[in-house]
């Protein structure tokens, strides 16, 4: 399926994953053919662009959804209005397991390599930092993590936190998108 295919069944899914973004994705889930995991999946939208990409694969998304966590986007969203509709947007997806446990926690009981890495999950820096030390050691050799929000400009904590991991990476890669805009940080783990 190509991008545009794929793009016209997410359109309508809310989210801040805009349309440049979703095609890293798409590009870099394309090329595999195993395990994804990505951490903060909020509506769906990333989710199904990852499942869509990559129908061979398995696609494992973590979120809590905490109630005590509001989303914001054209009002309030509880966590849990949040997870609803995610699980309504991913009916009938059947390459994708949800986790409704918080990322950190949910690593601690997971084994398998992954060969794709999506990290969008809580922003503060402490969490992004998190995130990596849990996660980063199951993404196999030579596969890449990517980074949501790297270069948002009202979102200043996720650039630190990657940068300040640099040494567990060995190719660093800014995507600029059709726009010319830098969107999407990707990395390579160390062979």
């Amino acid at each position: 399926m190509k991008f545009e295919e794929v793009f016209k069944q997410v359109e309508h899914i809310k989210g801040w994953m805009p349309k440049c973004d979703c095609e890293v994705l798409y590009k870099y889930a394309s090329k595999v053919n195993g395990t994804i995991v990505e951490i903060g999946p909020y509506m769906g939208r990333s989710s199904k662009v990852l499942c869509l990409a990559s129908p061979k694969s398995q696609v494992h998304s973590f979120d809590s959804w905490s109630s005590d966590y509001e989303y914001k986007e054209d009002g309030v969203i509880p966590g849990k209005v949040a997870k609803g509709r995610c699980l309504k947007n991913m009916k009938g997806i059947k390459n994708w397991h949800p986790h409704h446990i918080p990322s950190v926690e949910g690593s601690r009981t997971w084994h398998d390599p992954i060969d794709l890495l999506v990290i969008d999950g809580d922003h503060h820096e402490l969490s992004v930092r998190m995130d990596i030390a849990a996660w980063v050691p199951e993404v196999k050799v030579g596969s890449y993590v990517l980074f949501h929000d790297y270069y948002h400009a009202s979102v200043h904590y996720v650039k630190p936190a990657v940068n300040n991991l640099q040494h567990l990476f060995s190719k660093r890669t800014n995507y600029i998108n059709k726009e010319g805009i830098e969107s999407m940080f990707q990395i390579c783990k160390k062979k």
